[in-house]
Formats: structure tokens, C-alpha cells, sequence
């Protein structure tokens, strides 16, 4: 049986992740498909499927989180791990990637175990259901076209690819208003998600 080199497939999926992020800040968001793919190698075990990551492969302690540890009292929808960008004269209203890595000791920059970055952490919050890396991973792997389409796409994820529910109202002088619903939280997650996996610095030592 072959004897699999753990470190040289952990530098082709982060290969592919910086490929895809660079893609996407040039304008390819559905590079976040490709990501979510690479992500799913790294981190989810499945009935037949171990992770690149834990599973007696390869072994870290802990993953960079960008965000909040708890979305604010009363939230009906929360982003945790995106931020806003509008332009109402161009039309624009969606989610991007925070991309920023703070200082040590800063309230939005944790290293966390990668279990729970993986399977507990917040990325979206509606009301008290929790939106985890694993469920946008998966819902974009198995159900969106990273790797299978489906007929029906799960509510939540649903919910999040047509904004949330969120509308950006212009009504510019003497012309008609314009509604225009948010876009891209699915997309800008797994952007983020990316920018995580490469600020690691654990998992960024290993291919040196």
C-alpha cells in the first residue's frame, strides 16, 4: 500500500486555496467553490472520508478565527466572519471577506482548536441557529456545485445567498426607488474561510 506524504498533500490544497483566494479578489467569486472543495479535503470526515487534518495525518493545535465569540444579544441575522460593501449609485449591496489579521490579544483574533473552528465556531447567526464553517462548506460542496448539485438547497443556505433577507432602499432625487437584496454571503464566507487557512500559522509552518 502506498505510503501517503501527508505534508505534500497539504501543500497541494493550500496550493489551490491560494489560487482560488487570488482569483476571487480578481472577480471570479465562483472560485469560492473551488475553496469550499479544497476545505472539505482539509477538514471534514464523512462516512468515507478521513481529513487531511487531525485523523492521525496531520496534527495542529489550533487555526486563526477572525470574529466575535458571540453574535450581540437580539441579532436577527448576524455576520460574523464578513463585512458589508454598498454603493447605491453602482447598485451594490453585498458581503466580502473581512481579510484583516489583528494583533494578538485582539478581541476578534482567536486561535481556536480546529474541531471547533471547523464544526462550532459562528460565521452567520439567525436569531439562535448558528451558521458553521462545516455547514457552508458542505452546503456549497454537496448541494451547490463544488462537487454535486442538488434540486433543493438547504433553508439556511438559501437564505444567505439571497442576503439574509437584507435590501439596500435608493431612492435617488426624481427617479424611481430602487430595491436591491444583498448578495455573495456564501461566496464571501468561504473567501474568508480561505484567508484563515493561509494566516495559520501553524498550518503555514508545515510547508516550509
Amino acid at each position: 500500500m502506498l505510503n501517503r506524504n501527508w505534508k505534500e498533500e497539504l501543500r497541494k490544497q493550500i496550493g489551490f486555496i491560494t489560487n482560488s483566494c487570488a482569483l476571487y479578489d480578481q472577480g471570479s467569486k465562483s472560485e469560492a467553490f473551488r475553496l469550499a472543495t479544497a476545505l472539505r479535503v482539509l477538514f471534514h470526515e464523512g462516512r468515507n472520508s478521513k481529513p487531511l487534518i487531525g485523523a492521525n495525518r496531520i496534527n495542529i493545535d489550533k487555526i486563526l478565527s477572525v470574529g466575535y465569540l458571540y453574535a450581540p444579544a437580539g441579532s436577527s441575522f448576524f455576520p460574523n466572519l464578513t463585512a458589508i460593501s454598498l454603493n447605491p449609485q453602482k447598485g451594490i449591496a453585498e458581503f466580502i471577506p473581512k481579510l484583516t489579521k489583528l494583533p494578538e490579544g485582539n478581541f476578534y483574533h482567536r486561535l481556536l482548536a480546529p474541531e471547533e473552528w471547523w464544526k462550532t465556531d459562528l460565521v452567520y447567526q439567525f436569531a439562535r441557529e448558528v451558521v458553521t464553517r462545516r455547514d457552508i462548506v458542505l452546503w456549497a460542496c454537496e448541494k451547490d456545485g463544488g462537487a454535486h448539485v442538488d434540486d433543493v438547497l438547504p433553508n439556511k443556505y438559501l437564505s444567505l445567498i439571497e442576503g439574509a433577507g437584507w435590501k439596500l432602499v435608493n431612492k435617488p432625487d426624481g427617479e424611481e426607488e430602487q430595491v436591491i437584496p444583498f448578495k455573495n454571503a456564501h461566496l464571501a464566507a468561504l473567501r474568508q474561510m480561505g484567508f484563515e487557512v493561509l494566516h495559520s500559522p501553524q498550518i503555514m509552518g508545515l510547508l516550509n
